[in-house]
């Protein structure tokens, strides 16, 4: 559901013709505790490695989507990159907000730059939690946090508003989680 809903929103809301997005999908494949944190390296590592060109990269929760109601006020910042910036920052499943305001996690936006200087994710997270509150100190300790209010940039209101795919898909659990890669 992720890929197609993707796909059509960012030709509906960028001029391809002008800027070039490619959807890779990081998914785990072995019978460990899930890690996101983890995923994320190997995404940056394979994207990296196969595009290096690439300005902003964003790590995107699979069942979150771009909200596309009459509430939202412009195109989610995918294309923006000068800080990391948690795109996501109004999510249904948490009343139109984020769940607490040092959280970093969800969708973000990083460039390449960014990414070295915060070595990426620790890949120390198995199960779910824990990275999010680790790369907002990442963030804070290489001064890379709004210099005003100490926290993740964030679009304004209605430029971050995100949907859950589905409410199954929302409940996190630590069990063991199985995946494969699609694309």
């Amino acid at each position: 559901m992720f890929v197609p809903y993707m796909e059509k929103y960012i030709q509906n809301n960028f001029n391809t013709s002008e800027q070039e997005f490619s959807l890779w999908v990081i998914e785990q494949y072995d019978d460990e505790l899930f890690n996101r944190a983890w995923l994320a390296n190997v995404g940056f590592s394979e994207i990296f490695k196969a595009e290096p060109n690439t300005e902003c990269i964003t790590i995107h929760d699979i069942d979150l989507v771009p909200d596309n109601s009459s509430q939202v006020k412009g195109p989610i910042w995918y294309d923006r990159c000068d800080l990391p910036i948690q795109v996501g920052s109004e999510l249904m499943h948490f009343k139109w907000g984020v769940p607490y305001e040092s959280n970093a996690g969800g969708i973000t936006t990083f460039s390449q730059k960014h990414c070295k200087i915060i070595n990426c994710f620790s890949n120390d997270y198995a199960g779910w939690g824990g990275e999010d509150d680790d790369l907002f100190n990442r963030l804070r300790l290489n001064e890379l946090l709004e210099s005003k209010t100490r926290v993740i940039r964030r679009p304004p209101k209605g430029e971050g508003r995100f949907m859950t795919i589905s409410q199954k898909s929302t409940h996190h659990t630590r069990e063991k989680k199985r995946s494969r890669k699609l694309w």
